[in-house]
C-alpha cells in the first residue's frame, strides 16, 4: 500500500532537481525533508518527454513524496484528479524492449494498464488486487 509522506510539490520544482545522467548513479536530493532519488529513468522521462499521457493527453499536476511497504521514499506524479502518471516502455521489456530513456514515454496509469502486453495485463491485475487502482 502506498503511503503519502509529503506534498504536493510543483512539477517545475521537481523537474528542476532531476539530473539527466546514468540512473544507476542514484543522485539524491532532499525534498520536503525526505531524501529521494532524482536521476531515475522515470523522472528523466518526465523531464525529457513531458508529463502528459501520450494516449489520452491528461497531464501530471503535482508530485508527492511516497513510499510503498517501507521502501525508500520516492517521488510520484499525479494528475489533478489523483491519477498516477507512469513511465511506459514503448516496446515492453517482456517483448524485447530495452529499459532506456529512448524506449520510454509518459502514460497515465489507466492507459498504461490498457496496453495489450501480457506482462502489463498481469501487472495491472496484481495491482488491482493489492491497491484497487487499475480499473
Amino acid at each position: 500500500m502506498r503511503e503519502r509522506l509529503a506534498g504536493p510539490i510543483s512539477v517545475d520544482e521537481v523537474l528542476g532537481l532531476v539530473r539527466i545522467e546514468d540512473p544507476h548513479l542514484k543522485a539524491r536530493a532532499v525534498v520536503l525533508g525526505h531524501k529521494v532519488k532524482v536521476s531515475t529513468l522515470r523522472l528523466q522521462s518526465f523531464k525529457l518527454h513531458g508529463t502528459a499521457c501520450v494516449t489520452c493527453g491528461i497531464a501530471g499536476a503535482a508530485f508527492f513524496v511516497e513510499r510503498t511497504n517501507q521502501e525508500t521514499p520516492h517521488l510520484n506524479l499525479y494528475t489533478a484528479d489523483n491519477i498516477l502518471m507512469t513511465r511506459d516502455h514503448i516496446v515492453a521489456t517482456a517483448d524485447g524492449g530495452l529499459d532506456t530513456i529512448e524506449n520510454s514515454q509518459t502514460m497515465c496509469f489507466p492507459c498504461n494498464c490498457a496496453k495489450d502486453s501480457k506482462a502489463h495485463i498481469r501487472k495491472c491485475e496484481e495491482m488491482d488486487k493489492k491497491q484497487g487502482e487499475c480499473k
